[in-house]
């Protein structure tokens, strides 16, 4: 297995993030309760708008606990897209305090312990939006991350397959597979994987990458394609690949 710290750059590179949504409902605004117009930036997809009007229904008085956890939640999911992963962190933690109702900054951490490269926090956190949501395969694939971060491979592996049983369609979690597979040596295992995955999404740059270097090693030689493209050579790590649940309330 690779460094940690070779873990930590290659998540700060953000390698093969996947975006996907899934929002708890924002509760209603009133006059007394906050700007309508506040309430409308706090759910738009501008991260500065989002910061901008999320902050100021979060300093309106007397506002409800599921008010508040909402709009810190979606502040979160703002403060995330602007890489400002500790700020984001402290929002989605207190966003599930107040609200024990509130799935979204459950699925947030379980994400945002990633940024941060801190497995055991990612493993507690996916824990947790797993048990609240089990058919939420973004918490699987995220918690296989943070097995991967400790060196749990064999961990990490049976988290992806649950996330690819609930989404087979997912190609990142296809790469990932084929990652985990090459480094427990089953070449021709990661191979279908990478295949799999530039079949659903022919853009991914990584397993094109390792297709052109496994196949001569496993004596297939190189499809139609792939041969002569530009690229880096990357070696058998096992490379980070978030399925960000970015759950902002609406």
């Amino acid at each position: 297995m690779q460094p940690r710290t070779d873990l930590a750059k290659r998540a700060r590179y953000g390698i093969l993030a996947l975006l996907a949504a899934g929002a708890s409902a924002l509760p209603p605004w009133t006059a007394d309760a906050g700007s309508l117009d506040a309430a409308a930036a706090c759910s738009a997809s501008d991260p500065d708008t989002v910061i901008t009007g999320c902050t100021e229904l979060i300093l309106v008085q007397g506002v409800t606990d599921s008010r508040l956890s909402a709009a810190l939640n979606n502040r979160g999911t703002a403060f995330s897209a602007k890489g400002a992963h500790k700020l984001a962190l402290s929002d989605f933690t207190m966003s599930a305090r107040l609200d024990a109702t509130n799935d979204a900054p459950h699925q947030n951490l379980c994400f945002g312990w990633l940024n941060v490269t801190d497995g055991e926090r990612v493993v507690a956190a996916c824990s947790e939006a797993i048990r609240r949501s089990p058919a939420t395969y973004e918490a699987w694939a995220n918690r296989s991350l943070g097995h991967v971060l400790l060196g749990r491979l064999d961990h990490a592996l049976a988290d992806v397959d649950k996330a690819l049983d609930l989404n087979p369609q997912c190609a990142l979690a296809h790469a990932n597979r084929g990652s985990l597979l090459e480094q427990l040596g089953r070449a021709e295992d990661a191979i279908r994987d990478y295949e799999r995955a530039l079949e659903l999404d022919p853009a991914l740059d990584f397993p094109r990458e390792k297709l052109r270097r496994l196949r001569p090693q496993a004596g297939l030689g190189q499809q139609r394609g792939l041969a002569g493209e530009a690229g880096l050579s990357l070696p058998g790590q096992i490379v980070l690949a978030g399925c960000r649940a970015v759950a902002q309330a609406r």
